[in-house]
């Protein structure tokens, strides 16, 4: 991400106890670090997505899109007692992360967010466009818990960079919270535009389960 901008009432509170301890064995090291409980709050949040062979972004790949969301809210380790054992690769470079006891809890907070392509598409559509959901709702925190090990990869061929991930295993929605999601398209980020609502998407009483990994690159 580039160019992230936040409203001035943003902020992260972190509580509990967190622990650092690394060690060795058969000559790969880790990193085991205790989480605290960390309670994260953007507001108004821009951020430009993409990739690139060059570790400040500056080169030449079109970018993916764009990202807002008027507030969030997202606590990671409500339960104060997950923990994140962190390596590299066995032969290579890269990173690999192993969960216990991880969660991760959205509160009930409405939330407007919307993904941008400023560039449009086709021979019509060519004005910037947004995609996304105005007044997210859930009915009370929702958990995700995050189990297994999850790795992450850069590189580059041919001039086009990939970001290769593999996904931890995440179990979303495991106490049943129910889910209100208008889907929304408008012109302008916000959507303020009050575009007609694509729907709304309602779900309760779910339980969903994501693992695998997955490739990411701009067009």
């Amino acid at each position: 991400m580039s160019g992230i901008a936040m409203g001035g009432a943003s902020n992260i509170t972190l509580y509990n106890a967190m622990t650092i301890d690394v060690g060795s064995s058969a000559n790969v090291t880790k990193l085991n670090i205790g989480l605290p409980s960390v309670m994260v709050h953007p507001v108004t949040t821009d951020a430009t997505i993409t990739l690139a062979a060059t570790k400040d972004l500056s080169g030449s790949q079109p970018v993916w899109g764009t990202l807002y969301n008027d507030q969030f809210a997202l606590i990671v380790n409500p339960t104060g007692v997950g923990s994140v054992t962190i390596s590299s690769h066995t032969a290579t470079q890269g990173i690999e992360s192993a969960f216990n006891n991880v969660y991760l809890a959205i509160p009930a907070v409405a939330v407007d967010a919307s993904w941008g392509d400023a560039d449009g598409f086709g021979n019509t559509y060519t004005s910037a466009g947004y995609i996304g959901v105005r007044d997210f709702m859930t009915s009370d925190t929702m958990l995700i818990a995050l189990s297994g090990t999850t790795s992450i990869d850069v590189g580059t061929s041919a001039g086009v960079t990939v970001l290769n991930i593999v996904l931890p295993t995440a179990v979303i929605n495991p106490t049943g919270v129910n889910i209100t999601a208008p889907l929304a398209l408008g012109s302008i980020k916000d959507f303020s535009d009050n575009q007609q609502l694509l729907g709304s998407m309602n779900m309760s009483g779910f339980t969903a389960t994501m693992t695998g990994s997955m490739q990411v690159m701009s067009h």
